[in-house]
């Protein structure tokens, strides 16, 4: 994979510290051995400039192992000036290590008077210095570093000399330093480079200032980033491991924005770095011109603080990075590695009591949902930079809210834990409520899980509209479920609620659904079937469950323990391959103005078929169409089970249990067809005149039997002319009954 240009970018940023300190070290010694073969030479022996010249390449040809070239030096009583000062690489095709243009160094009048030279000021021009890292890895100055012990080891001996070595001033004009990367294909150029360093000495601090400009591609623009520093340097009697350069003063300017702060790098062989910057509010123009991408939201002035340790080249340890924006802090450290491509990393971020709405500028969404609450995280993440894995995280929320239309969410409690890269996740919510649509769940309490893809309720507890429910359930590969289950208990339950509840549901997805597809809404002159099948999803998974209700009320009935278990596979809208089995049961209850119900409902209107039919022959024998139609209707039980195979809903039975009727029925309704062929047998508990022979069954009760035909819509009725049995209704159900365990016996093997 390619690594992106930003992210390659930000590793060679790391290295440019521990590699300017290396490259300029080796200028600075460089410099250092020049100065001293010159002071050694002209003093004592008054020598000629070419003689000080040959001894200078001579000496910086021995320490270096490099061809070494020195254009001009002339001698001057205030001093020397040198032109041309090239140190090449080892191998050819590597340019020079370094390239000068001209130095000039001046000494002190008064101590020279005495034959002590002490320099005043060396000022070097124009600098060029290259750094090399091969196809093999390797840097062409890496070997400087160990040739130039022997030399070091003479520091001591100069200091013993009539002779400081270390100029009052140093100072280096408009200088450059290109690192070649081989390696990584890349070149990094880091120009305009103005360094001061006054007093220097090996064994004591003194101060330096320095900037310099760097231009690099992000994406696709490219960054120029002005960068000044200014502190001081310890080398510790040059031992790298203990060299410190501290920067009280550092900025970065990129666009018009400055980031200022400070830096400390200490252990120059195994750098560590810490620093503290402020980073200035970034407005979304200034992100979308230096990222060249469009930003959704501002960036807010933020504060960072950071310590990292560079074991290798290509690894880093991020022992603290903390930042601070407005009211939010976030901690975070672990370690990089950059020896792949892309780098990879192990981190773990900590987040404590930040206001939820402070994220917004990080996620435009949250000010859009209005999310509010009192967040804790903690997150263990690693893999490739370009992948991130989270291997734990933990999300504590207290007092959430949210606003996502059409939903208004709040949690008193909301906490979350993942592993996995997610794969593995639970979530609670306590003192929770949720509204939309009207409607709205309080008090509620959730747990749940997700492992393998599936999400498993384990509880859910909740106050809705004075109606207590609980539940549970699972979704099989929750992505795109596969096999839903439910669970749930309802308190006392006001109908007209729930009614009004599903109405309200079904208007919101069938305007989704038309906004989602533009297609226009379904013809009221549909027949009742036709329009539930158009509410059905295309694409609609298996669901099985059980459904308990206490009572149901409303102002027309009431009844108790109503209960509907069902599962259901293969389930479209054209309804043709659907399968499964479906059982009902409720009772004892109570109908008024039965009439204004059938009136209302088309599936009241057949579910009361039997009755009604049976009631209006019973009336209609006494010529009393006054009382056609029941007004009032008590059952003890009502009970059903179903089975459906590709679509066809077998009626195994259907009963009713009421001191009014007795009634059976069992039969096909076609679903996919929209067809009906059931059969119906009824008794009346009591009759009003005598009736027809065929009316009444052999014990002379009302009583009779009919088939129903045709349009679920629109059915037609045909009495069927036999006589019932005695006992025919109570012997066709237990038949019944046997043959529905038979099937769910068979079914469960």
């Amino acid at each position: 994979m390619r690594e992106p240009d930003e992210i390659r970018n930000f590793r060679f940023a790391w290295r440019v510290a521990m590699l300017l300190v290396n490259g300029l070290g080796v200028v600075f010694l460089a410099l250092l051995l020049l100065l001293a073969t010159a002071a050694y030479v002209v003093l004592p022996r008054l020598a000629g400039s070419s003689r000080i010249k040959s001894a200078m390449v001579g000496r910086l040809e021995d320490a270096l192992h490099r061809p070494v070239s020195i254009g001009q030096v002339v001698l001057a009583p205030q001093g020397i000036k040198i032109s041309a000062v090239e140190i090449a690489n080892k191998l050819p095709g590597e340019g020079d290590l370094l390239n000068g243009e001209s130095a000039v160094v001046t000494v002190k009048i008064l101590p020279l008077l005495r034959r002590r030279l002490e320099i005043n000021t060396v000022r070097i021009f124009h600098p060029v210095i290259r750094l090399v890292r091969e196809k093999d890895g390797l840097w062409s100055f890496s070997d400087i570093l160990h040739s130039t012990e022997p030399v070091r080891s003479t520091v001591p001996r100069f200091f013993s000399m009539p002779v400081s070595l270390y100029a009052g001033k140093t100072i280096i004009k408009n200088g450059a330093v290109i690192i070649d990367d081989r390696y990584r294909g890349r070149v990094i150029t880091i120009s305009g480079l103005d360094m001061t360093i006054r007093n220097p000495d090996a064994l004591r601090p003194f101060p330096f200032s320095a900037s310099f400009a760097n231009t690099f591609q992000f994406k696709h623009s490219k960054v120029t980033a002005l960068c000044a520093l200014s502190g001081t340097v310890s080398l510790d009697g040059l031992n790298l491991s203990s060299a410190t350069v501290t920067a009280d003063e550092a900025s970065v300017a990129v666009g018009g924005a400055v980031f200022s702060g400070r830096l400390a790098l200490r252990d120059f062989s195994h750098p560590f770095v810490q620093g503290h910057f402020l980073a200035p509010a970034l407005s979304q123009d200034w992100l979308s011109t230096q990222t060249g991408r469009h930003a959704a939201f501002p960036w807010p002035q933020s504060r960072w603080s950071f310590a990292l340790k560079f074991p290798s080249t290509q690894r880093m340890i991020v022992s603290e990075l903390e930042m601070t924006a407005q009211a939010f802090s976030a901690r975070a450290s672990g370690a990089v590695d950059f020896s792949s491509a892309p780098f990879s990393l192990q981190a773990r971020v900590q987040v404590s009591s930040a206001p939820l709405q402070n994220f917004s500028f990080l996620a435009p969404g949250l000010a859009r949902d209005d999310m509010r609450g009192k967040l804790e995280a903690d997150a263990q993440l690693s893999g490739p930079w370009t992948k991130l894995r989270a291997d734990r995280a933990d999300v504590r929320i207290e007092d959430f809210s949210a606003r996502l239309k059409p939903f208004t969410v709040a949690a008193g409690l909301l906490t979350a834990s993942a592993s996995s890269n997610f794969s593995k996740f639970s979530l609670s919510a306590d003192r929770g409520s949720l509204r939309a649509l009207g409607h709205s769940l309080t008090g509620a309490f959730l747990q749940a899980n997700l492992a393998r893809g599936r999400l498993a309720i384990r509880r859910l507890s909740c106050d809705w509209e004075g109606t207590r429910v609980i539940a549970s359930g699972d979704i099989a590969n929750v992505a795109r479920p596969e096999r839903i289950y439910l669970r749930a208990w309802f308190g006392p339950l006001r109908w007209s609620r729930a009614r009004q509840l599903a109405v309200d549901v079904a208007a919101y997805l069938s305007r989704l659904r038309r906004e989602r597809s533009r297609a226009a809404p379904p013809s009221p002159e549909r027949h009742w079937v036709a329009f539930f099948k158009y509410h059905i999803p295309k694409r609609f998974p298996a669901t099985s469950g059980r459904i308990t209700v206490s009572e149901v009320k409303d102002k027309d009935f009431w009844f108790k323990n109503a209960s509907l278990v069902w599962s259901l596979r293969g389930v479209t809208p054209r309804l043709n391959t659907a399968n499964g089995e479906v059982r009902l049961g409720l009772g004892p209850g109570h109908f008024d103005n039965l009439q204004s119900i059938l009136e209302s409902s088309k599936f009241m209107e057949v579910a009361f078929l039997p009755y009604v039919y049976m009631h209006k022959m019973n009336s209609f024998s006494v010529l009393s169409t006054a009382t056609a139609y029941p007004d009032t209707f008590d059952f003890n039980r009502i009970g059903g089970q179903y089975s459906v195979h590709d679509g066809l809903v077998r009626t195994r039975f259907f009963h009713v249990d009421s001191p009014q009727i007795a009634a059976f029925a069992q039969g096909e309704a076609d679903f996919a067809k929209e067809t009906v062929n059931m059969e119906v047998l009824t008794r009346l508990s009591h009759y009003d005149a005598p009736l027809p022979e065929w009316w009444v069954d052999e014990l002379g009760r009302p009583a009779i039997g009919f088939w129903v035909k045709g349009s679920l819509d629109h059915p037609t009725i045909e009495p069927r002319l036999q006589k019932m049995g005695a006992h025919e209704i109570e012997r066709a159900l237990a038949k019944a009954e046997a043959r529905a365990r038979e099937s769910l016996r068979e079914g469960d093997r």
